[in-house]
């Protein structure tokens, strides 16, 4: 059985589809008699409770995010991103420095330059230690050249903007 959740709005979505194995009907004039326990198309309730909880997994949309930089989709990128990024702030908890990364490359590739400054700013300021304002701490990330060039772009801008944010002293 495959389900498929979209998010999003018309000009922006992301589709996640999830393959759930449902056990074979019953042969016979019997098939189908368990409440449709069976049929094809009945989701079971243990799997209506699996989407519901990857539904609101932040994890799985900022992960789906980084899978859509690596394949170059970069509207799916920013609404999956948006999407974890609004299920944290729903919830009250910090945005983690990746999903601020992700956020602010996927914004900045769909031309949303000034979120995208607006959103690495916040990653500066939140994550001291890893000292986001630095061209070094973008290179000695594991991210491919699709991911590094855009971050790249938006620290460089951010910085433009906001000339203070390049003198700020680590926490160390």
């Amino acid at each position: 059985m495959l389900i498929t959740v979209a998010f999003g709005n018309p000009s922006c979505s992301l589709r996640i589809s999830l393959s759930f194995v449902t056990p074979p009907a019953p042969s016979g004039n019997g098939a189908f008699a368990a409440a449709g326990d069976h049929h094809p198309n009945t989701i079971k309730r243990g799997h209506a409770q699996q989407l519901y909880v990857l539904a609101r997994n932040e994890n799985v949309f900022r992960m789906a995010g980084w899978s859509y930089m690596k394949i170059a989709d970069f509207p799916a990128a920013y609404a999956a991103f948006s999407k974890a990024r609004d299920l944290l702030t729903a919830t009250g908890k910090t945005l983690r420095p990746d999903l601020l990364a992700g956020l602010a490359a996927a914004s900045w590739l769909t031309g949303n330059k000034d979120a995208a400054i607006e959103t690495y700013k916040a990653l500066i300021e939140s994550d001291r230690e890893t000292e986001w304002a630095k061209a070094e701490t973008i290179s000695t990330k594991n991210w491919s050249e699709a991911e590094a060039i855009p971050l790249e772009a938006v620290r460089a801008a951010t910085l433009a903007k906001y000339p203070e944010l390049a003198s700020r002293p680590s926490s160390n």
